[in-house]
């Protein structure tokens, strides 16, 4: 288990992705072995997630342990067992936890929306915020166009596949379980925030 995030910005194209499937697989394995270079080595010379070219394959397992790696063993073990839609969610949160970009995203734009009962997110919002970091991370400019736009496609295909976003980018509401709550909060409440959930509801199921 890692215990906090990189101070780097992580802004690859894999990054961007939920890798639903691909994070079962891998997850489920390290749970038999309790051991990440051998879940890698399997994942390498056995094509675990199935992925064509070699060089993919490597690059998207390297990007899925580092993810992992942010649960422990509770979580991992809760992750294989809950439903669809909770493992999207735990799945989009240790995505914040290892990518400081996204988590800022999160808290500075989907938190701030479900705040206000703003229903849509737009381009607009991650330009804005986008715009936003560069003033406090200079080496933001040095990406290209064509970067930038994948990050942000990438981005909102994320949350559209962890169904915090619908097709339309609205914003919806998440449905969280009494066991995903305490398991979340035991760690760290903030990251509740990370999902459009009812505010008024998590309070008073949190004290």
């Amino acid at each position: 288990m890692l215990a906090c995030k990189e101070k780097k910005y992580t802004l690859g194209f894999s990054a961007g992705k939920l890798l639903h499937n691909e994070s079962l697989s891998l997850a489920k394995h390290y749970l038999d072995c309790h051991n990440w270079t051998q879940v890698a080595f399997s994942a390498l010379s056995e094509n675990t997630i199935q992925v064509r070219r070699f060089n993919s394959l490597k690059r998207l397992t390297s990007e899925i342990i580092k993810r992992l790696k942010y649960f422990n063993d509770d979580e991992l073990l809760y992750f294989l067992n809950a439903n669809h839609q909770e493992q999207a969610y735990l799945l989009w949160i240790v995505i914040c936890r290892r990518n400081i970009f996204m988590a800022e995203f999160a808290n500075e734009v989907i938190a701030d929306k479900n705040f206000k009962h703003k229903l849509f997110i737009t381009t607009d919002d991650f330009n804005h915020f986008f715009n936003n970091k560069v003033i406090l991370h200079p080496e933001l400019n040095k990406l290209k166009l064509e970067t930038v736009a994948k990050v942000k496609n990438n981005l909102f295909k994320t949350l559209k596949e962890a169904n915090i976003l619908s097709t339309k980018n609205e914003l919806k509401l998440a449905y969280l379980s009494q066991a995903f709550i305490k398991l979340i909060t035991s760690r760290n409440k903030n990251e509740l925030l990370y999902l459009p959930i009812n505010l008024n509801m998590i309070t008073k199921m949190v004290k």
